[in-house]
């Protein structure tokens, strides 16, 4: 039976640590499964991303305990024969390359529609050079036994910057000077750099130079700690909540001060709406309601995961939000540029459509609104923040699908002043 939240409050505001940075959290942890010795990555925070990295890891013979930092893995790397990758795109795309760099004969299991994803480009170059792919469904066999040696290879860097990123990892446990050429502009370069930052604290060099990606050195073994950031992608729903909804002001603690994550533009968006205080490498971040804010965008070819909180920020403002190269978006799990639109439509907001973009901004909101499944935790999150925008007494659907990246939010709703009980339906 389907449960509903029943969801109300008088006063948000707090502290909240957000969750680990899982763009980092996942390289570390799929990197640690292919290569052998001690490590302590962390923190770590468990959301349905992170355990499929984690599941892995033991798919590998790895062993994984608990540690006060995060989580201790060590062992020695063996060829998985089955790896389950559930709803995992990160992990999915970038244990091809691993695959296919330690030549591997693996079966990849699959959940829900990301057999659907586009693989193509990757596979594309993986396969010219000895890789076998086959798929039936949700089940993928790859045989990567004859695999070659490359040096240098051109990928499609438009598609997803994932299919960089998997070829720098597999470059990675290869001898030599390797490089990729990318075609095309490359997609979310932020995540590429997060790669290359990961690859750097391992001991290989990594060059990024216009269309060129230069890899130096080859990761035999994997020992030390390994220390994640906070996330800037799980503060966004928070930051959109504070600034619609709390007098007082909500607090994220602890995000970096500089850092690679492509949502940590979200503090150049909103300037000086936000309350930052910079420690030594840290700031935290505060924000509060405003009654007016100011024209914004998003560019979704850059930070796509901040379009979903933030569009809800437009919804409600008379001066709106622009959406930058929104095509991006139906790349995604749900298609979300579709759903952005569709919870527009059903907020009353005025959308207008240009030739590079679109505009959302408040139109005659509606007395109440019920919000739809698109089995996706970013647009979860983004209708939670529109119904507090909208009323302080609401229901909203217990999914589940916020585990996926944070499996906290609910815990952390309750930490800010939201009361939380169920109901079933």
């Amino acid at each position: 039976m389907k449960k509903n939240l029943r969801i109300s409050y008088d006063e948000i505001h707090g502290v909240i640590t957000p969750p680990p940075s899982k763009s980092y959290s996942q390289r570390y942890v799929l990197m640690a499964s292919f290569l052998p010795g001690k490590k302590i990555i962390g923190p770590v925070g468990h959301s349905d991303d992170e355990n499929v990295a984690l599941g892995i890891v033991k798919a590998c013979g790895m062993k994984v305990r608990a540690h006060e930092d995060g989580v201790l893995i060590e062992g020695e790397f063996s060829c998985p024969k089955t790896i389950n990758c559930g709803e995992s795109g990160t992990s999915f795309r970038l244990v091809h390359g691993l695959l296919f760099a330690s030549g591997c004969r693996t079966t990849i299991n699959v959940e829900g529609k990301l057999s659907g994803r586009p693989m193509g480009p990757l596979l594309e170059v993986l396969r010219e050079n000895g890789y076998v792919c086959t798929n039936e469904g949700k089940i993928y066999n790859v045989d990567a036994s004859g695999r070659k040696e490359f040096n240098n290879v051109s990928i499609d860097g438009s598609s997803s910057s994932q299919f960089v990123s998997s070829i720098m990892l597999a470059m990675s446990l290869m001898k030599g000077k390797k490089s990729i050429t990318t075609t095309g502009k490359r997609s979310s370069e932020g995540y590429i750099q997060i790669t290359s930052d990961v690859l750097e604290n391992l001991g290989v060099e990594t060059e990024i130079v216009q269309d060129k990606i230069s890899i130096y050195g080859t990761a035999l073994t994997m020992n030390g700690t390994y220390m994640v950031e906070r996330d800037y992608s799980s503060s966004a729903p928070l930051i959109a909540l504070g600034l619609l909804c709390s007098e007082r002001g909500i607090t994220l603690r602890d995000l970096p001060y500089h850092s690679a994550q492509p949502d940590s533009a979200i503090v150049e968006i909103f300037g000086n709406l936000l309350h930052v205080e910079r420690h030594e490498n840290t700031v935290d971040i505060t924000a509060s309601r405003k009654d007016t804010i100011p024209y914004f965008e998003v560019d979704v070819d850059r930070c796509p995961d901040l379009a979903p909180p933030l569009s809800i920020i437009g919804m409600f403002s008379r001066n709106g939000m622009g959406l930058r190269n929104p095509e991006r978006l139906d790349l995604k799990e749900s298609r979300r540029l579709s759903a952005i639109l569709e919870i527009a439509n059903r907020l009353g907001s005025k959308v207008e459509y240009h030739e590079d973009r679109i505009l959302i901004r408040k139109g005659t909101l509606p007395e109440d609104f019920k919000p739809a499944d698109y089995h996706d935790h970013r647009m979860s999150m983004a209708q939670f923040i529109a119904c507090a925008a909208l009323k302080n007494d609401f229901m909203f659907p217990d999914t589940g699908d916020v585990s996926k990246s944070y499996p906290d939010f609910f815990l952390h709703m309750r930490d800010i002043g939201f009361i939380i009980g169920n109901q079933e339906e």
